[in-house]
């Protein structure tokens, strides 16, 4: 009688404690997916600040590219006005070099100052690339994290009966 009621008492004590164990790894899963879902809602939003980065990038891209064109375009004009100094000098017309000297100055001073905001605005670009670069490392980076959440949580999961 001893030995049947001591294995009644350890089979109703192992019982026992797996009907209380399953209890806290199913909240433990509970909790997991409450922090994937969250995680998954941060990698979202991040893939879109990303998307809205590269059109960013793309509209500087292209007004770095309609600033190369109006550059090229003055420095024609300054060479043209170069020509008309050079011609004017050659039938020894002094004031026509003169005025074309001015205007190739006043072209050169616009020149000087489009090549330093072009400069600018191709730093600008790179930074803008760098930083959504960055922003593209870091949510993959989540997203591995995430991935290793999810796989142990379905390893912790199969366990459970």
């Amino acid at each position: 009688m001893k030995t049947s009621s001591l294995i009644v008492t350890t089979l109703l004590s192992i019982l026992g404690a797996s009907a209380f164990a399953q209890g806290a790894p199913v909240a433990q899963v509970k909790q997991d997916n409450a922090a994937i879902r969250q995680e998954t809602r941060a990698i979202r939003a991040d893939n879109h600040a990303i998307r809205q980065d590269t059109a960013a990038v793309q509209t500087t891209k292209q007004e770095i590219h309609h600033d190369q064109q109006a550059l090229q375009a003055d420095r024609h004009a300054r060479n043209v006005d170069q020509h008309r100094e050079n011609v004017a000098l050659s039938r020894g017309n002094l004031a026509g070099a003169q005025r074309a000297n001015n205007a190739r100055l006043q072209e050169q001073h616009v020149i000087n100052s489009q090549k330093q905001d072009l400069h600018q605005d191709r730093r600008a670009l790179s930074h803008e690339r760098h930083v959504r670069h960055d922003a593209v490392v870091a949510r993959n980076d989540e997203r591995h994290e995430r991935h290793a959440d999810v796989v142990s949580r379905n390893v912790a999961a199969s366990h459970i009966r």
